[in-house]
C-alpha cells in the first residue's frame, strides 16, 4: 500500500488502485487525507533531489578547484567545507588517493 503511495503518479490513479487493489473504501476523510500522503511524498522526494543537487555542486566546485591548481585548504576554506570532506571528495573523484 504504502508503495502505490510513494508513486510518481497522479492522485487520482492512486486513490483508484488503492481502492481496486486494497478493497479502500474512498470516503471524503481517507480522500482528503491520502492526498495529504501523496502531498508529503512528494516534498520529500523534491527535497531529496534538492540535496542530491546541492552535493553535486560543492562537488563540482571542489573538483574544478582542484583542477585550477587551488592547494585542498584553500579549496576548503573557499568552499566554507572541512579539510576532511575536500579530501573525501577528491578521493572519490581520484584525483587524490
Amino acid at each position: 500500500m504504502l508503495e502505490e503511495l510513494l508513486k510518481r503518479e497522479p492522485v487520482d490513479i492512486k486513490k483508484q488502485r488503492l481502492s481496486e487493489n486494497f478493497g479502500l473504501m474512498m470516503s471524503i476523510d481517507i480522500e482528503r487525507r491520502l492526498g495529504d500522503m501523496c502531498n508529503l511524498s512528494q516534498v520529500l522526494i523534491d527535497q531529496g533531489e534538492e540535496k542530491g543537487r546541492a552535493k553535486g555542486r560543492e562537488e563540482g566546485k571542489v573538483e574544478a578547484r582542484f583542477e585550477d591548481g587551488m592547494d585542498i585548504e584553500t579549496i576548503a576554506s573557499k568552499s566554507q567545507l572541512s579539510v576532511e570532506r575536500v579530501k573525501d571528495i577528491l578521493k572519490a573523484k581520484g584525483y587524490i588517493s
